[in-house]
């Protein structure tokens, strides 16, 4: 059995393309996720698929694995800016290097295995599968800023650390408020952005809630604070706001409102948008995994 590494170049400053060559030349099976086909690829592997990327891409192999109708485990290798799933699965935050590379295939080729809740969001014009959390308000729209910076001026994504440096930037830049007299439910007050979560990790490794699990096949809802109380629930120093945990959940918004699915950002239309249950995925447990 062999574990199939797909591998997005443009990950960790570059990291993705350099981990990918040095797989290829020890003759480990490498997809590029940019030239696509994942359903097919997950359709035809013999062993587990390594996602090596961020949040984004480690969705992207898990929801190609669940369409493909075969339950193939699935192991992160993380390259992105938050990497909150390969936080909550235990997995170290920086890549195996060449010298590690066997013994990290080891592992993985033996580790324990989760179930992980797959989700559906619907809404106007869209339907989108997620596994981590889906954010609406300011942190989106920081999230939407960084993602423009980076697409336009490459160079300045040299690395890890330098993203997270830019992302928080990107984060004071916003003047919150962007959910007021928008979305159809009664929030406290101050509420900055609505966090729908699956996994306790959230931007980078902030604990949302204690008791959410992964597997249950319930979400919860967080009202994340504006402004300055954001800079604080980001540094631990206050507490998301829960909201309450259910099998789905319904939000309607007035106008369009920037929005995340485990990190990519977009603009959701106005209208009514819906969390529904996707089923699941087998993930592969790190040596830290809880």
């Amino acid at each position: 059995m062999r574990a199939t590494f797909v591998i997005n170049p443009a990950s960790g400053g570059r990291q993705g393309a350099a981990l990918g060559a040095m797989l290829a030349r020890r003759g480990d099976p490498v997809h590029d996720i940019r030239c696509g086909r994942l359903v097919e690829l997950a359709s035809a592997c013999e062993g587990p698929l390594v996602a090596c990327g961020g949040d984004g891409t480690a969705a992207a192999v898990l929801d190609a694995v669940h369409r493909s109708g075969r339950d193939v485990p699935v192991a992160v290798i993380p390259l992105g800016t938050g990497n909150d799933l390969a936080k909550h699965l235990g997995w170290p935050t920086e890549p195996p290097r060449s010298d590690q590379l066997d013994a990290w295939l080891a592992y993985a080729l033996a580790a324990s295995e989760r179930r992980l809740d797959r989700w559906l969001l619907r809404g106007p014009g869209c339907e989108r599968a997620w596994f981590n959390y889906w954010s609406v308000g300011d942190d989106a729209a920081a999230a939407l800023r960084f993602h423009h910076i980076r697409r336009v001026q490459p160079w300045l994504m040299r690395g890890r650390s330098i993203n997270k440096a830019m992302y928080g930037l990107c984060g004071l830049a916003e003047a919150g408020a962007r959910l007021r007299d928008c979305a159809g439910l009664a929030l406290p007050g101050g509420t900055g952005a609505l966090v729908v979560a699956g996994i306790p990790s959230y931007a980078g490794g902030v604990r949302l809630g204690p008791a959410i699990r992964s597997d249950d096949g319930l979400a919860d809802l967080f009202a994340l604070p504006m402004g300055l109380g954001l800079g604080l629930m980001l540094a631990g120093r206050r507490r998301a706001r829960p909201l309450g945990r259910q099998g789905g959940w319904e939000l309607s918004f007035r106008r369009s409102v920037p929005m995340q699915l485990d990190g990519e950002p977009f603009v959701g239309a106005a209208g009514v948008w819906r969390v529904v249950p996707g089923g699941q995925v087998r993930v592969l447990a790190g040596p830290a995994a809880r």
